[in-house]
């Protein structure tokens, strides 16, 4: 029976430990992410929105920005594009690469449930004094759940369609949007996480769970 109630007081302190830690949590890998948009649907299209995009997802920016964009030059960061279509913030059709100009926001409104987690690829203009790039989970009322700040400094002209995953897991389905700022930067992949456990916590729950029934069978 003691080793019994060891278990429980074992199980109980760490499902308390997991669940502070999964509150929230800033994310820079997508693993248990689902791609929603990969803008390979849109032909330079140059929007301030509101627009639906793929997944019912509703697409807003704070200035014209351009949904499939092509190609941008982003000098240390090297270049996006090369057959591979993107999001970037200001109207990139007639140029070769952002600047410092295009300094706004853009929001992506999830248009199905709520998800556990959100993010995306990102990088961002780099004349060797990157500036910031500052995401927020949204919640409902576009209240700010979470938020997080980063630059892109890859140091390499000859990047081509490198960047940075970042985004939010958090341990309850309340995201429903992704708000991205910034001077210059791009986005592809924008995704979200619908797993609601944790896959650490489920692995010590049936950890626990077994020396549980282990511990049972021995005092019967």
């Amino acid at each position: 029976m003691k080793t019994v109630k060891i278990l429980m007081c074992a199980l109980l302190a760490g499902a308390a430990f997991t669940s502070v830690n999964a509150q929230a949590a800033v994310v820079t890998s997508n693993a248990g992410f689902t791609v929603l948009e990969d803008f390979e649907g849109f032909d330079g299209l140059v929007e301030k929105g509101p627009i639906g995009i793929a997944g019912g997802v509703v697409f807003q920016s704070s200035v014209y920005s351009t949904l499939g964009a092509y190609a941008v030059d982003l000098v240390d960061n090297g270049t996006w594009g090369a057959g591979n279509k993107f999001a970037g913030i200001g109207d990139l059709s007639f140029v070769p690469s952002t600047f410092e100009g295009f300094d706004g926001s853009m929001t992506f409104t999830l248009g199905s449930a709520p998800a556990f987690g959100i993010g995306a690829k990102f990088s961002i203009y780099n004349d060797g004094a990157p500036t910031n790039i500052t995401i927020e989970a949204l919640g409902l009322g576009n209240s700010v759940l979470e938020s997080h700040e980063f630059t892109v400094d890859l140091d390499n002209v000859d990047a081509i369609n490198e960047g940075v995953f970042a985004g939010f897991n958090r341990a309850t389905a309340d995201v429903i949007g992704l708000r991205i700022s910034g001077d210059g930067f791009v986005v592809d992949d924008l995704s979200v996480r619908p797993v609601p456990v944790p896959p650490a916590f489920a692995l010590m729950l049936s950890g626990v769970l077994g020396l549980f029934g282990f511990a049972k069978r021995r005092n019967a």
